[in-house]
């Protein structure tokens, strides 16, 4: 073997050492399509609050009460609460920093640990608003009571749907928490192959 082709030998040596490894498919894509996801749940969020803004003005403008102005501060308090925790939560998230796989794995370990804080904000959330509303409810009830049977039973099913989307949200964020936790399984599988290989 002669000098020039052990140099050759050498500096490809080198190079294909120096490369990173591909990203693998199935993590660029994740990675892609929690970031349009991103997008399109901060949207999601921002058209929540337009509508919550838009219900609480309305609710202002036809009654004049006490509960009824307390009610629309805590609205406001918990929109404000919420957005602050989203904008942190997803601050550094958006896209991965690089184009290799360490990178696209970086991003895809640091976005499950954001939902599993999102999680249990939201768990924490929940908890806050049942513990204003019903003492609020109480108050509002004897503060404004109903003006006949038809207002009472409307008060009742507002309480009742209430009542049964907190369930059903409490148990979507359970299943929601598993299915975040599996995610956090498989990418560490995904970084111990990549490390390993």
């Amino acid at each position: 073997m002669s000098d020039l082709e052990l140099r050759e030998w050498q500096e490809t040596w080198r190079k294909s050492a120096g490369a990173a490894p591909p990203i693998p498919p199935d993590l660029s894509r994740r990675v892609r399509r929690e970031s349009t996801r991103l997008v399109l749940v901060t949207a999601g969020e921002g058209v929540v609050t337009i509508a919550g803004l838009a219900a609480v003005a309305f609710a202002m403008s036809r009654r004049h009460d006490a509960p009824t102005f307390v009610w629309g501060a805590a609205v406001l308090i918990l929109f404000a609460l919420t957005w602050t925790f989203a904008l942190a939560n997803r601050r550094g998230v958006w896209r991965p920093s690089g184009e290799s796989v360490h990178d696209f794995l970086a991003i895809a370990r640091e976005r499950v640990v954001r939902r599993l804080r999102a999680a249990r904000f939201v768990g924490w959330l929940l908890f806050a608003e049942a513990a204003f509303l019903v003492p609020w409810g109480v108050w509002e009830w004897r503060a404004t009571p109903p003006a006949d049977a038809a207002d009472a039973t409307l008060r009742l099913v507002r309480w009742v749907v209430v009542a049964a989307l907190a369930v059903a949200f409490l148990a979507w964020l359970v299943w929601y928490r598993r299915r975040v936790l599996r995610e956090q399984e498989e990418i560490g599988d995904l970084t111990r192959s990549v490390d390993e290989g």
